[in-house]
């Protein structure tokens, strides 16, 4: 990830390890409000860039030193072949200084959407 510029999250996802196709609902949050940042799909992976105005004001917000907000991060898994849904939620911690001054790393998130089998349930 050498070649990023600007604050970076990039979410890949695998289901029975192979890339996924996902959509991504990535939210922040204010000490008073959370805000939608956006929506994203991808296959296999999908990569946003958290220099947009919004992202830049939200970290703003934070005031505090050393205080780690986090961003909330909707991932989703549809297919309309076996008829299934799969989702994992993530919050994923980070330093607004990193956003404010755009600093060049890249935040990294795998999801396994792979389930187990399923357990049966028997009275004895």
């Amino acid at each position: 990830m050498s070649s990023i510029t600007a604050p970076t999250l990039v979410i890949r996802a695998y289901l029975n390890n192979t890339p996924a196709p996902i959509t991504v609902s990535l939210f922040a949050f204010t000490p008073t409000k959370i805000y939608t940042i956006g929506y994203y799909y991808g296959v296999g992976a999908v990569t946003i860039n958290l220099t947009n105005p919004l992202m830049t004001n939200v970290a703003s917000a934070w005031k505090v030193a050393g205080l780690w907000p986090s961003l909330l991060a909707f991932i989703t898994y549809t297919s309309n072949e076996t008829h299934t849904i799969r989702f994992m939620i993530l919050a994923i911690p980070y330093n607004p200084s990193w956003i404010i001054s755009r600093e060049h790393i890249a935040i990294m998130a795998s999801v396994n959407l792979t389930m187990r089998s399923h357990y049966q349930y028997r009275e004895t």
